[in-house]
């Protein structure tokens, strides 16, 4: 009798691979079993190598983001989207000459920390002025340590002011700034130049101007001196000295009370309200030394005898037209 071939028994241990699913079949006994533990084992290792491969990428990443911080970093400076203090630092030049702005003319414009300035004029009364316009409001300006000069037709620098404002520069906002030279200085100007001084770039009192005064009234005199510290750029500090001397009455004469005792205290008064420092104060002296870079006048109305920075031959000449005698 011919068995079906559906009866027949198969041969135990062989090996069929199933087509659809691509696993191992193993035939125990006349039954199929699927072989899952090597399918099992081989995602596995898939999946390690996959971990390890995403692990080395990340890895990669991160070394090059590394690499590349600093040069981003510089990107974000230089675009001043990020960081409005480390562009407004520049100085821009905008048609000017060797750095300069010819006085008189509208052409060209200097751009420091910010404020754009243009248009030096000479006004009457030996007095100069400049429009400013700042691109962001700021409160005190005075601490952006920002200069004008003056250059003469030779290029040689005759005056130098500290660019200051009681008040906060408004955004967008047209100013004007004048200041006010000695005649020859109004005479002489030719270029104005803006610039920004560091506290770091003035180093330290190379040379000294001490200059004197004296004035006699009702039976006293005034004996006045100023020494004036200067660095090899500018003005540093200077130091005040006053002092009232008693001359002989004739015989006869009644001493007159002094004129000059009142002045002494409210200079005194006024100082004392001022970060001067060695403020020493009586009847008959005062003495005390200004230290320009940090001075702070508040409410004393203490006004400097020159600005922070001043030139030493211009110091010299205002001081001499004055009636001082320097030395």
């Amino acid at each position: 009798m011919k068995i079906p071939n559906f009866l027949k028994k198969k041969n135990i241990n062989k090996e069929t691979i199933n087509e659809e699913n691509k696993n191992k079949v193993e035939v125990i006994d006349g039954v199929e079993v699927l072989d899952f533990e090597e399918k099992t084992t081989t995602k596995s290792a898939l999946e390690e190598k996959k971990e390890t491969r995403t692990i080395i990428i990340i890895l990669i990443i991160i070394l090059l983001f590394a690499f590349a911080l600093p040069k981003v970093t510089s990107w974000f400076k230089k675009s001043s989207i990020f960081s409005y203090t480390d562009t407004v630092n520049d100085v821009i030049e905008d048609k000017t000459v060797d750095g300069m702005l010819v006085i008189g003319k509208e052409e060209g414009s200097i751009t420091a920390k910010g404020i754009q300035f243009y248009n030096f004029k000479k006004r009457q009364n030996s007095e100069i002025s400049v429009v400013y316009l700042p691109k962001s409001t700021i409160k005190d300006v005075d601490k952006y340590n920002i200069y004008i000069e003056l250059y003469n037709s030779k290029k040689s620098i005759i005056y130098r002011v500290k660019f200051t404002s009681d008040s906060k520069l408004e955004r967008k906002v047209q100013g004007s700034y004048n200041f006010k030279v000695l005649e020859d200085t109004y005479k002489d100007a030719k270029y104005a130049k803006v610039l920004i001084i560091k506290a770091n770039d003035w180093g330290k009192g190379a040379n000294t101007l001490a200059c004197k005064k004296e004035e006699t009234k009702d039976g006293y005199k005034l004996i006045e001196k100023v020494t004036y510290n200067f660095s090899d750029l500018g003005l540093l500090n200077y130091k005040v000295s006053k002092k009232i001397e008693e001359l002989p009455v004739e015989e006869g004469k009644e001493q007159k009370p002094n004129p000059y005792t009142k002045i002494l205290e409210s200079e005194s008064k006024m100082m004392d309200k001022t970060n001067v420092t060695d403020l020493l104060y009586d009847d008959e002296s005062i003495e005390y030394s200004v230290d320009l870079a940090n001075l702070e006048i508040g409410k004393s109305n203490y006004t400097p005898l020159h600005s922070h920075g001043s030139i030493l031959k211009s110091v010299r000449l205002e001081e001499t037209y004055n009636g001082w005698v320097c030395e």
